[in-house]
C-alpha cells in the first residue's frame, strides 16, 4: 500500500469513526474490524437512517460472521448502490482494497451527494460548490489546488464570515501552519470533523477521495448555536477588589429566558455557597453578594447552565480591612517628620497625591502601571490605618503589612512611608534608634546611625 493509499485508508477510517461514535463504537483496522460485519451494519443504520433486518450483533461461529457482512451487501443493494466485485465474502476475508471501495462508494452517497440516487456526480457537484464560495482561489482539483493551505481557511471564511479574515494574507510559503489553521477553524467554528490532517492536506501526493470526504462536510455545516452561557456578562465592584470582612457586591445579566446564574468562590477561606446572596432582580438581571472572610486572591466563578459565563473565573483581591497604601509624589525631604496623618499630607501639600488618592491595592495590575507609567521613580507609597481601632504596630507584628509594603516598594520605586492616622497608635516620625521611627521613609529603626530600610543615615 503506497502513501496515497495509506491517506485514503486513514481518512475513511477517521470517517467511519465519526459516524459509530453516535452508538459509542469505534474501529481501528477496517480490514479486520468490518470481518464479522457487526460494525459496518451499524455504520448502515447509521448513515442512512433505516433500520436492517435483524443481524447478529454478537456472532460466536464464522457462519454468523459471514450473515452479516451478507446483510449488508443485501441493504446497500437495495439502497440503490451499484457495487462492482465486491461481496460478502470479501469483507468476511478482511480485503482491504475492496473495503475500502465499498466504503468510499458509501462516502459518494450519503456524505457527498446527501442521500441522493444519483452518483455519478458527485465529483462535478462538491468541485462546482467550492468554486461558487470561493471563486477567487479558481479551484480545479481535489489534490495540489489544496496543498498551501490558503484554500482551506478561505472556505471557512466564506462558510462563516469573519473565520478566517486574513486568508488572503496567507504565504503559500508557511503551508503546514495554513493548514493547520484551516482545518483547527473549521472543527472550532463549524464542526467539522478533522477527517484529513494538515501533514496530508500539504503533501504532494494528497488523495483525491481523502480531501473530497472531508470537504463534503462544509456544504451542509453550520456554525453551532453559541451556549446561553456566553450570553451573559458580570460586571461589578465585587469582581475587581475587595475588604476582609466586608460585604461585595456585583450584577449579573442574563438573556431572560436563561435559568439563574450558579456562583462560587474560591480563596484563601472559600465562601460556603450558602453565604452567597443571589437576588433575583428580574428580565434577567441579578445581584450577587458575598463576603470574603481574609485577606487574599480570590476566584469568583459565575456559571449559567453548567458553564461559566465569559471572563469567569474573576479574580479578586482582598485587602485586610485596616489597611490601605496609596501613591503621591513627595515634594518635601522631611515628609515623614513632618507629616502627622494622612489629612496633614494632603492639606500641607507636601505630598503630591496620584490619581486622586485611589488605593494601590484595589486596583488592577494594568490600572496601577497607568498610575505609575509617567512616575516611576519619584514616587512614595502611603500606608495608611484605615481604622482607628488598629494600630501599626499590632499590625505589623501579624505581618500583615507586609505584602502591601512590598508592593508599593516595587512599583512605586522608593521605601514606602508608614503613617497611622490621627489618634491611631504605631508612631509617626522621631529620630533613629530602637523604638524609633526613620525620618526618611517612616520604617522602624533597628540600628541608631542608618536606617535599614532606605539607608538614611540619623
Amino acid at each position: 500500500m503506497d502513501e496515497r493509499d495509506q491517506m485514503q485508508l486513514s481518512t475513511f477510517t477517521r470517517w467511519c469513526n465519526e459516524h459509530l461514535k453516535d452508538r459509542g463504537l469505534r474501529m481501528t483496522d477496517m480490514s479486520q474490524d468490518f470481518k464479522n460485519g457487526v460494525l459496518l451494519c451499524h455504520l448502515l443504520e447509521i448513515i442512512s437512517g433505516k433500520t436492517l433486518p435483524r443481524f447478529n450483533k454478537n456472532p460466536k461461529m464464522g457462519m454468523q460472521e459471514s450473515e452479516n457482512c451478507e446483510q449488508a451487501i443485501t441493504f446497500i443493494k437495495s439502497e440503490g448502490i451499484k457495487l462492482v466485485n465486491i461481496g460478502g465474502s470479501d469483507i468476511k476475508q478482511g480485503k482491504t482494497k475492496l473495503t475500502m471501495g465499498l466504503i468510499w462508494t458509501l462516502i459518494l452517497r450519503y456524505e457527498i451527494n446527501k442521500g441522493d440516487g444519483d452518483d455519478s456526480g458527485g465529483k462535478n457537484k462538491l468541485l462546482a460548490w467550492v468554486r461558487s464560495k470561493i471563486p477567487e482561489y479558481d479551484i480545479k482539483n481535489f489534490t495540489s489546488d489544496w496543498n498551501d493551505g490558503r484554500a482551506i481557511n478561505a472556505l471557512n471564511n466564506a462558510v462563516v464570515p469573519g473565520s478566517c479574515p486574513n486568508h488572503a494574507q496567507l504565504s503559500g510559503k508557511n503551508a503546514l501552519s495554513n493548514a493547520t489553521q484551516g482545518i483547527e477553524t473549521a472543527e472550532r467554528v463549524l464542526g467539522v470533523a478533522p477527517l484529513i490532517y494538515p501533514s496530508e492536506m500539504v503533501h504532494p501526493k494528497v488523495d483525491e477521495h481523502a480531501m473530497m470526504c472531508y470537504l463534503a462536510q462544509f456544504m451542509d455545516a453550520t456554525p453551532p448555536k453559541p451556549h446561553v452561557s456566553q450570553n451573559c456578562s458580570a460586571h461589578g465592584d465585587g469582581l475587581e477588589n475587595g475588604v476582609a470582612g466586608r460585604n461585595a457586591r456585583f450584577a449579573v445579566s442574563c438573556p431572560e429566558d436563561a435559568p439563574p446564574p450558579v456562583v462560587w468562590v474560591e480563596g484563601p477561606v472559600p465562601v460556603n455557597p450558602k453565604d452567597v446572596k443571589i437576588t433575583d432582580n428580574g428580565h434577567g438581571n441579578y445581584t450577587v453578594d458575598y463576603t470574603p472572610t481574609v485577606p487574599g486572591t480570590y476566584l469568583v466563578h459565575v456559571a449559567v447552565d453548567g458553564k461559566e459565563i465569559p471572563g469567569s473565573a474573576f479574580t479578586v483581591i482582598v485587602v485586610p480591612a485596616h489597611l490601605r497604601v496609596f501613591l503621591g509624589t513627595g515634594l518635601a525631604s522631611n515628609t515623614a517628620q513632618s507629616l502627622k496623618n494622612i489629612e496633614t499630607a494632603l492639606d500641607s501639600g507636601a505630598i503630591l497625591p496620584i490619581g486622586g488618592w485611589k488605593p494601590l491595592d484595589c486596583l488592577e495590575k494594568k490600572d496601577r502601571e497607568n498610575m505609575l507609567n509617567e512616575q516611576r521613580g519619584k514616587v512614595r507609597a502611603i500606608l495608611l490605618l484605615i481604622d482607628e481601632d488598629a494600630t501599626l504596630s499590632a499590625l505589623q507584628k501579624a505581618g500583615e503589612p507586609d505584602k502591601l509594603i512590598e508592593l508599593a516598594r516595587s512599583l512605586g520605586g522608593r521605601p514606602p512611608i508608614r503613617m497611622p492616622p490621627s489618634g491611631g497608635g504605631g508612631g509617626g516620625g522621631g529620630a533613629g534608634g530602637k523604638g524609633k521611627f526613620c525620618p526618611e521613609c517612616g520604617a522602624k529603626a533597628e540600628s541608631s546611625k542608618f536606617c535599614m530600610d532606605c539607608g538614611a543615615r540619623f
